[in-house]
Protein backbone atom coordinates (compact mmCIF):
# COMPACT_ATOMS: atom_id res chain seq x y z
CA UNK A 1 0.00 0.00 0.00
CA UNK A 2 1.34 3.38 -1.00
CA UNK A 3 1.87 6.20 1.44
CA UNK A 4 -0.87 8.18 -0.28
CA UNK A 5 -3.33 5.29 0.19
CA UNK A 6 -2.47 5.05 3.85
CA UNK A 7 -3.08 8.76 4.42
CA UNK A 8 -6.37 8.43 2.54
CA UNK A 9 -7.56 5.57 4.78
CA UNK A 10 -6.54 7.48 7.89
CA UNK A 11 -8.40 10.55 6.64
CA UNK A 12 -11.54 8.53 5.89
CA UNK A 13 -11.39 6.89 9.35
CA UNK A 14 -10.97 10.29 10.97
CA UNK A 15 -13.96 11.68 9.11
CA UNK A 16 -16.10 8.67 10.11
CA UNK A 17 -15.00 9.02 13.73
CA UNK A 18 -15.73 12.75 13.82
CA UNK A 19 -19.11 12.14 12.19
CA UNK A 20 -20.05 9.26 14.50
CA UNK A 21 -18.67 10.58 17.78
CA UNK A 22 -21.61 12.91 18.53
CA UNK A 23 -24.00 9.97 18.08
CA UNK A 24 -21.81 7.76 20.29
CA UNK A 25 -21.78 10.43 22.99
CA UNK A 26 -25.55 10.86 22.72
CA UNK A 27 -26.07 7.08 22.89
CA UNK A 28 -23.82 6.81 25.94
CA UNK A 29 -25.87 9.53 27.60
CA UNK A 30 -29.13 7.68 26.91
CA UNK A 31 -30.26 9.24 23.63
CA UNK A 32 -31.34 7.29 20.56
CA UNK A 33 -33.01 7.95 17.22
CA UNK A 34 -36.70 7.06 17.27
CA UNK A 35 -37.61 6.07 13.71
CA UNK A 36 -41.36 6.19 14.43
CA UNK A 37 -41.10 9.79 15.65
CA UNK A 38 -38.20 10.64 13.31
CA UNK A 39 -36.31 12.42 16.04
CA UNK A 40 -33.66 11.88 18.70
CA UNK A 41 -35.23 11.07 22.07
CA UNK A 42 -33.97 10.63 25.61
CA UNK A 43 -34.54 7.00 26.62
CA UNK A 44 -35.71 5.30 29.81
CA UNK A 45 -35.21 1.94 31.50
CA UNK A 46 -37.36 -0.95 32.71
CA UNK A 47 -36.45 -3.20 35.65
CA UNK A 48 -38.09 -6.62 35.75
CA UNK A 49 -37.62 -9.06 38.62
CA UNK A 50 -39.67 -12.19 39.21
CA UNK A 51 -40.02 -15.02 41.70
CA UNK A 52 -39.04 -17.49 40.40
CA UNK A 53 -36.37 -15.95 38.19
CA UNK A 54 -35.36 -16.92 34.61
CA UNK A 55 -38.76 -15.96 33.22
CA UNK A 56 -39.14 -14.77 29.61
CA UNK A 57 -39.96 -11.10 28.97
CA UNK A 58 -41.88 -9.86 25.94
CA UNK A 59 -42.19 -6.17 25.07
CA UNK A 60 -45.10 -5.55 22.71
CA UNK A 61 -44.94 -9.23 21.80
CA UNK A 62 -41.19 -9.21 21.03
CA UNK A 63 -38.95 -11.40 23.19
CA UNK A 64 -36.26 -9.61 25.15
CA UNK A 65 -32.77 -11.06 24.89
CA UNK A 66 -32.31 -11.44 28.65
CA UNK A 67 -34.63 -13.27 31.07
CA UNK A 68 -35.49 -12.04 34.57
CA UNK A 69 -34.00 -10.49 36.59
CA UNK A 70 -32.82 -7.79 34.21
CA UNK A 71 -32.73 -4.09 33.46
CA UNK A 72 -33.77 -3.19 29.92
CA UNK A 73 -32.09 0.07 28.93
CA UNK A 74 -32.38 2.57 26.06
CA UNK A 75 -36.15 2.18 25.62
CA UNK A 76 -37.96 4.90 23.69
CA UNK A 77 -40.43 6.81 25.90
CA UNK A 78 -43.84 5.26 25.22
CA UNK A 79 -46.22 2.60 26.58
CA UNK A 80 -45.19 -1.05 26.31
CA UNK A 81 -47.22 -4.23 26.81
CA UNK A 82 -44.95 -6.18 29.17
CA UNK A 83 -45.63 -9.92 29.30
CA UNK A 84 -43.83 -12.40 31.53
CA UNK A 85 -43.92 -16.11 30.74
CA UNK A 86 -42.47 -19.19 32.40
CA UNK A 87 -43.42 -22.84 31.74
CA UNK A 88 -45.74 -24.17 34.46
CA UNK A 89 -46.72 -20.68 35.62
CA UNK A 90 -49.57 -18.33 34.75
CA UNK A 91 -48.66 -15.38 32.52
CA UNK A 92 -48.34 -11.86 33.92
CA UNK A 93 -49.02 -8.87 31.68
CA UNK A 94 -49.38 -5.11 32.09
CA UNK A 95 -49.14 -1.93 30.02
CA UNK A 96 -46.32 0.17 31.50
CA UNK A 97 -45.14 3.62 30.53
CA UNK A 98 -41.44 4.32 29.93
CA UNK A 99 -40.41 7.94 30.49
CA UNK A 100 -37.29 9.87 29.49
CA UNK A 101 -34.44 9.70 32.03
CA UNK A 102 -36.55 7.62 34.43
CA UNK A 103 -36.58 4.01 35.55
CA UNK A 104 -39.86 2.07 35.57
CA UNK A 105 -40.18 -0.91 37.90
CA UNK A 106 -42.43 -3.66 36.61
CA UNK A 107 -42.71 -4.95 40.18
CA UNK A 108 -43.57 -1.49 41.59
CA UNK A 109 -43.26 -1.37 45.42
CA UNK A 110 -41.95 -4.87 45.99
CA UNK A 111 -38.85 -6.93 45.31
CA UNK A 112 -40.35 -9.11 42.60
CA UNK A 113 -43.41 -10.07 40.59
CA UNK A 114 -44.87 -13.26 42.07
CA UNK A 115 -45.71 -15.93 39.52
CA UNK A 116 -48.33 -18.57 40.38
CA UNK A 117 -48.43 -22.19 39.28
CA UNK A 118 -50.91 -23.12 36.58
CA UNK A 119 -51.79 -26.13 38.77
CA UNK A 120 -51.13 -25.96 42.54
CA UNK A 121 -49.16 -28.82 44.09
CA UNK A 122 -50.94 -30.62 46.94
CA UNK A 123 -48.51 -31.25 49.80
CA UNK A 124 -50.75 -32.68 52.52
CA UNK A 125 -54.34 -33.63 53.30
CA UNK A 126 -55.67 -34.05 56.84
CA UNK A 127 -59.00 -35.33 58.14
CA UNK A 128 -60.77 -32.60 60.10
CA UNK A 129 -64.10 -32.02 61.84
CA UNK A 130 -63.33 -28.32 62.34
CA UNK A 131 -60.52 -25.90 61.47
CA UNK A 132 -59.88 -22.73 63.46
CA UNK A 133 -57.61 -19.90 62.38
CA UNK A 134 -55.72 -17.87 65.00
CA UNK A 135 -56.55 -14.13 65.26
CA UNK A 136 -53.10 -13.23 63.88
CA UNK A 137 -53.54 -15.61 60.88
CA UNK A 138 -50.29 -17.44 61.75
CA UNK A 139 -51.65 -20.72 63.13
CA UNK A 140 -54.35 -23.18 62.14
CA UNK A 141 -55.90 -25.55 64.66
CA UNK A 142 -57.27 -28.75 63.10
CA UNK A 143 -59.82 -30.58 65.25
CA UNK A 144 -60.52 -34.28 64.86
CA UNK A 145 -62.60 -36.54 67.11
CA UNK A 146 -59.84 -37.14 69.66
CA UNK A 147 -57.10 -34.54 69.19
CA UNK A 148 -56.16 -31.00 68.22
CA UNK A 149 -53.32 -30.42 65.77
CA UNK A 150 -51.59 -27.06 65.49
CA UNK A 151 -50.10 -26.08 62.11
CA UNK A 152 -47.57 -23.28 61.89
CA UNK A 153 -48.72 -21.67 58.65
CA UNK A 154 -45.34 -20.22 57.69
CA UNK A 155 -43.30 -23.36 58.25
CA UNK A 156 -46.08 -25.93 57.61
CA UNK A 157 -45.07 -27.73 60.81
CA UNK A 158 -47.65 -29.74 62.73
CA UNK A 159 -47.82 -30.60 66.41
CA UNK A 160 -50.48 -32.05 68.71
CA UNK A 161 -51.86 -29.86 71.49
CA UNK A 162 -52.37 -31.57 74.83
CA UNK A 163 -54.49 -31.63 76.80
CA UNK A 164 -57.51 -30.67 74.71
CA UNK A 165 -60.05 -30.48 77.53
CA UNK A 166 -62.47 -28.22 75.63
CA UNK A 167 -62.43 -30.32 72.44
CA UNK A 168 -65.75 -32.10 73.01
CA UNK A 169 -67.47 -28.86 74.07
CA UNK A 170 -66.35 -27.11 70.88
CA UNK A 171 -67.20 -29.96 68.52
CA UNK A 172 -70.64 -30.40 70.11
CA UNK A 173 -71.39 -26.66 69.89
CA UNK A 174 -69.41 -25.71 66.78
CA UNK A 175 -72.35 -23.75 65.36
CA UNK A 176 -72.70 -21.53 68.43
CA UNK A 177 -69.15 -21.04 69.74
CA UNK A 178 -67.39 -18.43 67.62
CA UNK A 179 -63.95 -19.18 66.21
CA UNK A 180 -62.07 -16.64 68.31
CA UNK A 181 -63.53 -18.10 71.53
CA UNK A 182 -62.78 -21.66 70.40
CA UNK A 183 -59.18 -20.71 69.66
CA UNK A 184 -58.71 -19.21 73.14
CA UNK A 185 -60.20 -22.29 74.80
CA UNK A 186 -57.89 -24.66 72.96
CA UNK A 187 -54.76 -22.56 73.54
CA UNK A 188 -55.55 -22.08 77.26
CA UNK A 189 -57.19 -25.43 78.16
CA UNK A 190 -56.64 -25.41 81.94
CA UNK A 191 -56.55 -21.74 82.89
CA UNK A 192 -59.74 -20.05 81.69
CA UNK A 193 -61.82 -19.47 84.87
CA UNK A 194 -65.28 -19.56 83.26
CA UNK A 195 -67.94 -22.26 83.41
CA UNK A 196 -69.20 -24.11 80.36
CA UNK A 197 -72.51 -22.28 80.73
CA UNK A 198 -70.74 -18.90 80.60
CA UNK A 199 -68.66 -20.00 77.63
CA UNK A 200 -71.65 -21.19 75.62
CA UNK A 201 -73.46 -17.88 76.25
CA UNK A 202 -70.41 -15.76 75.45
CA UNK A 203 -69.87 -13.47 72.48
CA UNK A 204 -66.10 -13.28 72.95
CA UNK A 205 -63.36 -14.67 75.20
CA UNK A 206 -59.83 -13.26 75.25
CA UNK A 207 -56.84 -14.48 77.26
CA UNK A 208 -53.36 -12.98 77.33
CA UNK A 209 -50.35 -12.99 79.65
CA UNK A 210 -52.15 -10.83 82.21
CA UNK A 211 -55.90 -11.35 82.10
CA UNK A 212 -58.89 -13.43 81.09
CA UNK A 213 -61.91 -11.57 79.70
CA UNK A 214 -65.40 -12.76 78.76
CA UNK A 215 -68.28 -10.89 77.14
CA UNK A 216 -71.52 -12.70 77.86
CA UNK A 217 -75.04 -11.32 77.58
CA UNK A 218 -73.77 -7.75 77.34
CA UNK A 219 -71.72 -8.10 80.54
CA UNK A 220 -67.92 -7.88 80.44
CA UNK A 221 -65.94 -9.60 83.20
CA UNK A 222 -62.15 -9.54 83.51
CA UNK A 223 -60.07 -11.61 85.94
CA UNK A 224 -56.34 -11.90 86.51
CA UNK A 225 -54.48 -15.16 85.94
CA UNK A 226 -55.30 -16.22 89.50
CA UNK A 227 -59.03 -15.93 88.62
CA UNK A 228 -59.50 -12.92 90.89
CA UNK A 229 -61.98 -10.30 89.56
CA UNK A 230 -60.36 -7.17 88.14
CA UNK A 231 -63.13 -5.34 86.29
CA UNK A 232 -66.79 -5.89 85.48
CA UNK A 233 -69.28 -3.74 83.57
CA UNK A 234 -72.63 -4.10 81.80
CA UNK A 235 -74.10 -2.81 78.53
CA UNK A 236 -71.01 -3.74 76.51
CA UNK A 237 -71.25 -4.44 72.78
CA UNK A 238 -67.61 -5.30 72.06
CA UNK A 239 -64.12 -4.97 73.52
CA UNK A 240 -60.44 -5.32 72.69
CA UNK A 241 -57.89 -6.42 75.28
CA UNK A 242 -54.39 -5.40 74.21
CA UNK A 243 -51.81 -6.29 76.85
CA UNK A 244 -53.17 -4.32 79.85
CA UNK A 245 -55.23 -1.78 77.90
CA UNK A 246 -58.94 -2.29 77.36
CA UNK A 247 -60.94 -0.63 74.58
CA UNK A 248 -64.69 -1.11 74.91
CA UNK A 249 -68.00 0.12 73.56
CA UNK A 250 -70.27 0.86 76.53
CA UNK A 251 -73.77 1.75 75.37
CA UNK A 252 -73.12 4.49 72.83
CA UNK A 253 -69.79 5.57 74.34
CA UNK A 254 -66.36 4.45 73.20
CA UNK A 255 -63.92 4.16 76.09
CA UNK A 256 -60.35 3.18 76.90
CA UNK A 257 -59.26 1.81 80.29
CA UNK A 258 -55.80 1.11 81.70
CA UNK A 259 -56.30 -1.98 83.86
CA UNK A 260 -53.14 -1.25 85.83
CA UNK A 261 -54.08 2.26 86.95
CA UNK A 262 -57.86 1.99 86.42
CA UNK A 263 -57.67 5.23 84.45
CA UNK A 264 -60.86 5.41 82.35
CA UNK A 265 -60.86 7.67 79.27
CA UNK A 266 -63.80 8.69 77.09
CA UNK A 267 -62.72 8.41 73.43
CA UNK A 268 -66.01 9.32 71.78
CA UNK A 269 -69.25 10.40 73.50
CA UNK A 270 -71.79 9.24 70.93
CA UNK A 271 -71.41 6.17 68.74
CA UNK A 272 -74.28 5.42 66.30
CA UNK A 273 -76.63 2.73 67.53
CA UNK A 274 -76.01 -0.70 65.98
CA UNK A 275 -77.43 -4.17 66.43
CA UNK A 276 -73.99 -5.61 65.70
CA UNK A 277 -70.83 -3.74 66.74
CA UNK A 278 -67.19 -4.73 66.39
CA UNK A 279 -63.97 -2.93 67.32
CA UNK A 280 -60.78 -3.38 65.23
CA UNK A 281 -57.42 -2.30 66.61
CA UNK A 282 -54.97 -1.51 63.82
CA UNK A 283 -51.42 -0.25 64.34
CA UNK A 284 -52.37 2.64 66.62
CA UNK A 285 -55.73 3.25 64.95
CA UNK A 286 -59.18 2.15 66.02
CA UNK A 287 -61.95 1.13 63.62
CA UNK A 288 -65.63 0.53 64.41
CA UNK A 289 -67.71 -1.83 62.30
CA UNK A 290 -71.30 -0.94 63.18
CA UNK A 291 -73.83 -3.10 61.35
CA UNK A 292 -72.89 -2.40 57.72
CA UNK A 293 -70.98 0.87 58.32
CA UNK A 294 -67.22 1.12 58.84
CA UNK A 295 -65.72 4.05 60.78
CA UNK A 296 -62.26 5.18 61.87
CA UNK A 297 -61.65 7.11 65.07
CA UNK A 298 -59.71 10.30 64.32
CA UNK A 299 -60.59 13.54 66.09
CA UNK A 300 -64.13 12.55 65.18
CA UNK A 301 -65.74 9.27 64.22
CA UNK A 302 -65.27 9.36 60.42
CA UNK A 303 -67.30 7.15 58.09
CA UNK A 304 -65.18 5.11 55.64
CA UNK A 305 -67.93 3.20 53.83
CA UNK A 306 -71.58 2.40 54.40
CA UNK A 307 -71.85 -1.11 52.98
CA UNK A 308 -69.31 -3.39 54.69
CA UNK A 309 -69.83 -7.01 55.70
CA UNK A 310 -66.16 -7.99 56.29
CA UNK A 311 -63.16 -6.09 57.67
CA UNK A 312 -59.70 -7.28 58.69
CA UNK A 313 -56.42 -5.45 59.37
CA UNK A 314 -53.18 -6.75 57.86
CA UNK A 315 -50.24 -5.69 60.11
CA UNK A 316 -47.56 -6.34 57.48
CA UNK A 317 -48.97 -3.99 54.83
CA UNK A 318 -50.60 -1.70 57.42
CA UNK A 319 -53.79 -1.78 55.42
CA UNK A 320 -57.35 -2.67 56.28
CA UNK A 321 -59.15 -4.88 53.79
CA UNK A 322 -62.90 -4.46 53.85
CA UNK A 323 -65.57 -5.88 51.59
CA UNK A 324 -69.19 -6.65 50.92
CA UNK A 325 -70.68 -9.34 48.67
CA UNK A 326 -69.54 -7.59 45.48
CA UNK A 327 -66.65 -5.21 46.34
CA UNK A 328 -63.18 -5.36 47.90
CA UNK A 329 -61.38 -2.24 49.18
CA UNK A 330 -58.05 -1.51 50.84
CA UNK A 331 -57.83 1.34 53.35
CA UNK A 332 -54.36 2.85 53.79
CA UNK A 333 -53.65 4.14 57.29
CA UNK A 334 -51.08 6.70 56.14
CA UNK A 335 -53.13 8.33 53.39
CA UNK A 336 -56.51 7.67 55.09
CA UNK A 337 -57.86 6.74 51.65
CA UNK A 338 -59.62 3.70 50.25
CA UNK A 339 -58.65 1.92 47.05
CA UNK A 340 -61.21 -0.16 45.16
CA UNK A 341 -59.54 -3.47 44.30
CA UNK A 342 -62.44 -5.41 42.80
CA UNK A 343 -66.08 -4.98 41.87
CA UNK A 344 -67.80 -8.23 40.84
CA UNK A 345 -71.32 -9.12 39.72
CA UNK A 346 -70.95 -12.52 41.42
CA UNK A 347 -70.60 -12.97 45.19
CA UNK A 348 -67.13 -12.69 46.71
CA UNK A 349 -66.02 -13.75 50.19
CA UNK A 350 -63.18 -13.73 52.71
CA UNK A 351 -60.61 -11.39 51.13
CA UNK A 352 -57.07 -11.78 52.54
CA UNK A 353 -54.16 -9.44 51.80
CA UNK A 354 -50.84 -11.13 51.13
CA UNK A 355 -48.12 -8.49 51.34
CA UNK A 356 -45.31 -10.71 50.10
CA UNK A 357 -46.92 -11.37 46.72
CA UNK A 358 -48.86 -8.10 46.42
CA UNK A 359 -52.21 -9.81 45.89
CA UNK A 360 -55.58 -10.02 47.60
CA UNK A 361 -56.92 -13.59 47.73
CA UNK A 362 -60.68 -14.19 47.88
CA UNK A 363 -63.39 -16.76 47.26
CA UNK A 364 -65.55 -16.40 44.15
CA UNK A 365 -67.55 -18.74 41.90
CA UNK A 366 -66.23 -21.89 43.61
CA UNK A 367 -62.59 -20.79 43.22
CA UNK A 368 -59.93 -19.17 45.34
CA UNK A 369 -58.72 -16.27 43.24
CA UNK A 370 -55.90 -13.75 43.54
CA UNK A 371 -56.13 -10.17 42.30
CA UNK A 372 -53.16 -7.85 42.02
CA UNK A 373 -52.98 -4.78 44.30
CA UNK A 374 -50.95 -2.87 41.68
CA UNK A 375 -53.60 -0.92 39.79
CA UNK A 376 -51.44 0.47 36.98
CA UNK A 377 -53.24 -0.41 33.74
CA UNK A 378 -55.33 -3.51 34.70
CA UNK A 379 -54.99 -5.83 37.70
CA UNK A 380 -53.88 -9.38 36.93
CA UNK A 381 -56.33 -11.90 38.38
CA UNK A 382 -55.80 -15.66 38.63
CA UNK A 383 -57.69 -18.83 39.55
CA UNK A 384 -55.56 -20.51 42.22
CA UNK A 385 -57.52 -23.51 43.57
CA UNK A 386 -61.01 -24.85 44.19
CA UNK A 387 -62.92 -23.22 47.05
CA UNK A 388 -65.41 -24.80 49.44
CA UNK A 389 -65.70 -23.38 52.97
CA UNK A 390 -62.64 -21.35 54.00
CA UNK A 391 -58.92 -20.84 53.40
CA UNK A 392 -55.82 -19.00 54.51
CA UNK A 393 -52.19 -18.53 53.37
CA UNK A 394 -48.67 -18.50 54.74
CA UNK A 395 -47.07 -15.06 55.04
CA UNK A 396 -44.73 -15.73 52.11
CA UNK A 397 -47.71 -16.56 49.89
CA UNK A 398 -46.33 -19.96 48.92
CA UNK A 399 -48.67 -22.23 50.89
CA UNK A 400 -52.45 -22.25 50.63
CA UNK A 401 -54.56 -23.98 53.29
CA UNK A 402 -58.07 -24.93 52.15
CA UNK A 403 -60.46 -26.37 54.73
CA UNK A 404 -64.05 -27.59 54.84
CA UNK A 405 -66.12 -29.79 57.19
CA UNK A 406 -64.08 -32.94 56.60
CA UNK A 407 -60.51 -32.06 55.58
CA UNK A 408 -57.67 -29.58 55.41
CA UNK A 409 -55.62 -29.51 52.21
CA UNK A 410 -52.23 -27.83 51.92
CA UNK A 411 -51.18 -26.59 48.49
CA UNK A 412 -47.98 -25.02 47.21
CA UNK A 413 -49.16 -22.30 44.81
CA UNK A 414 -45.88 -20.69 43.72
Amino acid sequence: MTLKSRFLLIAIGLVIFLAASPFLVLFARGYKYDFSKRQIVKTGSLIVRTEPSHAEILLNGKKNRADTPTTIRFLSPQDYIVTIKKPGYQDWTKRLGIHSELVTWANLDREYIALFFVEPKILKEMNSMEAILSPDYKELLVLSQDKVSSINLNENQEQTLTPASYLNLILTNSNTINKQTAYQLLKNPNTIPFSNEQILASKKIISNNNYHAILSGGSLMITNLQSNPVFAIDDIQDFILDDQILWFLEGNQLRRRDLRSNNNELLHPFVPAAADARLIRADGSLFLHLDKSLYILNDNLDLIYGNVSYAHFDPRSKQLVYANDHEIFLFNLNSQKSNLILRSSSVISQPIINSETGYVFFGNEGKIKAIEIDGRDHRNIYNIANFTKSFTLSENGKLLYVFDDSSVKVYQIR
